[in-house]
């Protein structure tokens, strides 16, 4: 290989670079804008959170469940604080596993299975919270082709009011949130 085809192949190496990093900003502008638009429809003082990454799963999150003590992912009952920093804790704990040789194979996998999960069960509920319900595979889908679920959140965010769905005066229940229902116990048969 000639100092030339070297010259022409690090060319073309910078602009996959240069393009790569364009795509990632624009995914990360649409994705901003939409939980802005979305913070902002339900009445969330600090809307900011949405353009900083970890700080905005935590203001969607807030934004989405309001001032609670625990939420309902997956039929578990978890401390709001750790679905709310669950992007946080998740990276902190796929560093500490990768680390140890025997446990980094299982441990990516753990870490992506429960982002895909929590991420599904929060952009549904988002989704209800601005009555524009999702089914599970397309939450599934924009959780894992992330442009898909800004696109979606960013067009439907839009046509809100700010304030519209205030997040500190909506009673509303979400269905993940909504008490099981059971069998019925022999006090019920009648």
């Amino acid at each position: 290989m000639n100092d030339t085809e070297l010259l022409a192949l690090m060319g073309v190496g910078a602009a996959a670079i240069v393009i790569a990093l364009v795509i990632c900003l624009v995914v990360y502008l649409v994705d901003a804008i939409g939980r802005f638009k979305y913070l902002k429809a339900r009445n969330y003082t600090n809307t900011w959170f949405a353009f900083i990454p970890y700080l905005n799963v935590y203001g969607t999150v807030d934004a989405t469940y309001g001032n609670v003590e625990k939420i309902k992912v997956l039929g578990v009952e978890l401390p709001a604080i750790v679905v709310k920093l669950y992007p946080l804790i998740l990276t902190a704990f796929s560093v500490i596993t990768s680390n140890i040789e025997f446990l980094s194979g299982i441990g990516s996998l753990i870490v992506t299975v429960l982002t895909v999960a929590i991420g599904v069960v929060v952009f549904k509920d988002v989704m209800e919270r601005i009555e524009q319900p999702v089914s599970t595979g397309f939450a599934v889908l924009a959780n894992i082709i992330t442009i898909v679920g800004s696109i979606k959140l960013l067009s439907d965010a839009s046509k809100l009011q700010p304030g519209q769905y205030d997040y500190t005066t909506d009673t509303r229940v979400l269905a993940s949130q909504a008490p099981a229902q059971g069998p019925q116990g022999p006090a019920d048969v009648q």
